[in-house]
C-alpha cells in the first residue's frame, strides 16, 4: 500500500559500513542505509515510525565520500566523483586495492 509522502516527517537514516578483506589482497567496503520516518496517519492508531526502503542514493553518497578519503591523490578528478555509480545489487560494495606497507 502506497502512502502519501507528505505524511512522513522526522526522517532519520543510519549508514552501517563493513570492511571486508579478501584472500587476493583487496578490500571491499559495504554500506547499508536504514531509513526511518514518522508516518502521521489521520487515524492516530496507525501513526508511528516506519522503516522505509532505500533507493540507493544514501549508499552511493556514503561510498563516494569513502572513496574520496581513500583516494591516493585527492586532487585527482574530484569533480567527477558525484557522477560515479556503484553496483548496489550485491549490497553496496566498492572493491578497494590494499595499500602496500
Amino acid at each position: 500500500m502506497l502512502r502519501p509522502v507528505e505524511r512522513y516527517e522526522k526522517a532519520y537514516y543510519q549508514c552501517i559500513f563493513q570492511v571486508i578483506p579478501s584472500v587476493t589482497g583487496e578490500t571491499s567496503v559495504r554500506v547499508t542505509a536504514k531509513i526511518t520516518a514518522w508516518y502521521d496517519d489521520p487515524d492516530r492508531q496507525k501513526s508511528g515510525y516506519e522503516v522505509l526502503p532505500s533507493n540507493g542514493r544514501l549508499e552511493n553518497d556514503a561510498l563516494d565520500r569513502v572513496e574520496k578519503i581513500l583516494e591516493p591523490d585527492a586532487s585527482r578528478d574530484v569533480e567527477k566523483l558525484p557522477n560515479k555509480k556503484y553496483d548496489l545489487s550485491l549490497g553496496s560494495v566498492i572493491p578497494r586495492a590494499t595499500v602496500p606497507e
